[in-house]
């Protein structure tokens, strides 16, 4: 595991590196522009760091300095269909387990149909709903309102039945499962059984089975 002081000196010497190959006068650009080259710097910080333990770790240190920009674009509800920053600030989030916090972010982004920074190879939605399913499994907290919106969204269809979502059968069921989990130990039982279900219904080989049956034995002693 990187130390703190280790994971600072790599952060600032790519930093640093990155300002001296590309020579860019911050002053000329606009504040997008600025938080861009920041982006890019912190990413080429981030590849020097091997770990993801200390990957995430680096990001918790480095999003302070998106926040401003993200929080006025969400005030604003009128995001850039090509915002790099919010989009990959949506994602460290998630990678920092800072869940509750994502869960305004997602709904904007699905609200306004944004695409993924060029370097993830998934549809935003996928990758976002992917990501929130393995940290909610991992055990990172997420409160109730969160899981919920969160869930309304994976499950919100269109007049016509197809989902107002779009992400592959298996990464639905993927997040299913973690939100059926999280309401094993936190919610309803009942809640997690119907989550439960949906996940098998829409990917048989989830590994959900085996919990929804010991979750409907548990309702069946109430």
């Amino acid at each position: 595991m990187t130390s703190p002081a280790r994971r600072h000196y790599l952060i600032e010497s790519a930093r640093a590196q990155a300002s001296q190959q590309s020579q860019v006068d911050l002053g000329a650009l606009t504040p997008y522009r600025r938080l861009q080259y920041q982006l890019h710097q912190d990413r080429a910080a981030l590849k020097l760091i091997q770990s993801i333990q200390d990957k995430a770790r680096a990001k918790a240190q480095m999003l302070p300095a998106y926040a401003d920009w993200v929080q006025g674009v969400l005030a604003a509800d009128n995001p850039a269909p090509d915002d790099e920053i919010l989009t990959t600030v949506m994602v460290w989030l998630i990678d920092t387990g800072a869940l509750d916090t994502v869960v305004p972010l997602v709904e904007l982004a699905v609200r306004h149909h944004l695409t993924s920074a060029d370097d993830y190879q998934r549809t935003l939605p996928t990758l976002l709903f992917e990501q929130l399913a393995e940290q909610i499994t991992a055990g990172h907290s997420i409160a109730d309102t969160g899981i919920s919106r969160l869930i309304e969204l994976a499950l919100a269809k269109t007049d016509n039945g197809s989902h107002q979502v779009d992400m592959p059968d298996p990464v639905r069921a993927k997040f299913l499962k973690a939100a059926g989990v999280w309401h094993t130990e936190f919610g309803s039982k009942d809640r997690a059984a119907d989550l439960l279900d949906r996940a098998i219904a829409y990917d048989d080989r989830v590994g959900a089975k085996q919990l929804l049956k010991e979750v409907r034995a548990a309702l069946a002693k109430q």
